[in-house]
C-alpha cells in the first residue's frame, strides 16, 4: 500500500535562451520575471500560467531575462518544502535578452504539498517563486488521527506495548492512525535533546486512498540509542501535524556481586551473581551456582496459546518422565510489571527430592519460560536469589 522512497527527481533543463541584438549602449543585466506555468512555447515563453500542479504534472518555469552577457548563468533550485530537490543552471552562448525555460518530470509523481524554486542570475538570487501539488479530484481528505509510541507493532502496524520510556537497546516504534488521500506524504522527524536528526528522517507516500489505517515509523538501536530526551514530528504533506516525545535511559544500575545478561536474539535481559556460571544455547541460557542449583530462562518462537496452557502441556509432558511429579501451585504470579503462570513442582531424581518453579509469560508471538531447580533441602538458601533474578528479568 505504501512504499517508502526519497524523493527522486528525474530533471529536464529545458534551457535556450531567444536573444535579441545587443542594445547600442550597456545595460544592466536583469531577471525580468518569472513565472509557473503548465505548459512552455517553443522559445519557453508561459503557457497557462499557474500555481498549482498536479502529482503526475511537470513543473515548467519561464525566465524571462534581459541585457545578458554571453557566459552568463541563470540557476534555478528547486524545493519541497524545505528539502532541496535538484537544482540545473543554464550558460549563455550569445548576448541578448529573452527566455529561459527549466522544466522538473516526476520519476511516477509528485507529493502533495508547498514547492518553490529560487532563480540566481550569476551566483545573485534574484527572485523565488512559490507553488503547489494538490491532491486530484479522486484523493480523500488525508488527516492524522492518533500517534502512539510503543516498544512493539503487531502485523497491522497497531501498536502492541504502548511506552514512553524505553532502553539504549530497544526499538522504539511510533504507530500513526491516518487517513491518507493518493500522493499524500507523511514524513517522521527525530529530535535528540532538541537536536534534528537527519539521517532518522523517514517519509512514506500514500499510492492510493487509505482510510483509517496504521504506518509506523521506528528508531534502531546501532547498536544503542543514546540516553537523553526524544521528539519525533510527524509532517503531512509538508505541514506539522502531530508531535510525540519519549525517553531513553539507562537500566538499573547493577547492584554490587551481580551481572547482566543482555541477548538480542533470545530478546530479554536478567541480572545474574556475578560469580555463577553462564551456559548458552540457541534457544535457552541457563545460570549455575553449582551442578544441581540452576536457573533457566527460555523462549518458545510462535506461541499460540496462553501462559496457563503452555505450563500445563510442559508438566504434562514432565509427568511422563517423572511419575512421582507433585504440583503444589498453580496460578498467576506478577512481578516487576510482567504477569506470569507459575507452577510450583517437586519429584525425585536419583533418589534425591528436587524443588521446581515454572514461570511462563507470552509477549506477542514469543514465550518467555524461566525455570528453577534445587535439591529439596537447599530450596529457601537459594530462593532468594531466584526471586531477584526474576524480578529484574526484562523483554526487549
Amino acid at each position: 500500500m505504501f512504499r517508502r522512497k526519497a524523493l527522486l527527481i528525474t530533471i529536464v533543463a529545458l534551457s535556450a535562451v531567444m536573444l535579441a541584438c545587443l542594445p547600442l549602449r550597456p545595460a544592466k543585466p536583469e531577471v525580468v520575471s518569472v513565472n509557473m506555468a503548465k505548459e512552455l512555447t517553443r522559445d519557453y515563453k508561459p503557457v497557462k500560467e499557474t500555481t498549482e500542479f498536479l502529482p503526475t504534472e511537470p513543473f515548467n518555469c519561464s525566465v524571462r531575462v534581459s541585457n545578458l552577457p554571453k557566459g552568463a548563468e541563470v540557476k534555478a533550485v528547486w524545493f519541497y518544502g524545505e528539502e532541496l530537490i535538484e537544482e540545473t543552471s543554464y550558460t549563455t552562448d550569445k548576448a541578448g535578452s529573452g527566455y529561459i525555460g527549466f522544466t522538473l518530470e516526476p520519476e511516477n509523481y509528485w507529493p502533495i504539498g508547498k514547492y518553490r524554486v529560487k532563480i540566481y542570475l550569476e551566483d545573485q538570487y534574484v527572485q523565488e517563486v512559490g507553488f503547489s501539488v494538490v491532491p486530484p479530484a479522486d484523493a480523500i481528505p488525508s488527516r492524522v488521527k492518533k500517534v502512539v509510541m510503543a516498544k512493539e507493532v503487531d502485523e497491522n502496524q497497531k501498536p502492541v506495548k504502548i511506552a514512553k520510556t524505553f532502553y539504549p537497546y530497544e526499538t522504539v516504534y511510533c504507530s500513526v492512525n491516518v487517513d491518507l488521500g493518493v500522493y499524500s506524504r507523511l514524513e517522521a522527524r527525530w529530535y535528540h535533546e532538541g537536536e534534528l536528526q537527519e539521517d532518522w528522517t523517514t517519509t512514506i507516500v500514500a499510492e492510493e486512498n487509505v482510510l483509517n489505517t496504521y504506518v509506523s515509523f521506528y528508531l534502531e538501536p546501532d547498536p544503542a540509542l543514546p540516553e537523553g530526551e526524544y521528539k519525533v514530528e510527524l509532517y503531512l504533506d509538508g505541514n506539522l501535524a502531530r508531535t510525540a516525545t519519549f525517553s531513553v535511559v539507562e537500566e538499573a544500575v547493577v547492584p554490587a556481586g551481580m551481572k547482566l545478561y543482555s541477548s538480542e536474539s533470545l530478546g530479554f535481559s536478567i541480572l545474574y551473581p556475578s560469580d555463577w556460571d553462564v551456559l548458552e544455547e540457541a534457544d535457552h541460557v541457563s545460570f549455575q551456582p553449582t551442578a544441581e542449583v540452576v536457573l533457566s530462562v527460555g523462549v518458545l518462537e510462535d506461541a499460540e496459546d496462553t501462559p496457563q496452557k503452555i505450563a500445563e502441556v510442559i508438566v504434562d509432558s514432565l509427568k511422563a518422565d517423572y511419575s512421582d511429579l507433585e504440583v503444589s501451585y498453580s496460578g498467576p504470579f506478577s512481578i516487576s510489571g510482567i504477569e506470569w503462570w507459575e507452577v510450583d513442582l517437586s519429584f525425585v531424581e536419583e533418589g534425591r527430592e528436587k524443588s521446581s518453579i515454572l514461570l511462563v509469560t507470552v509477549q506477542g508471538d514469543r514465550a518467555y519460560l524461566i525455570v528453577t531447580l534445587a535439591p529439596a533441602e537447599e530450596e529457601e538458601q537459594w530462593l532468594g536469589y531466584f526471586v531477584d533474578m526474576v524480578a529484574s528479568f526484562k523483554i526487549k
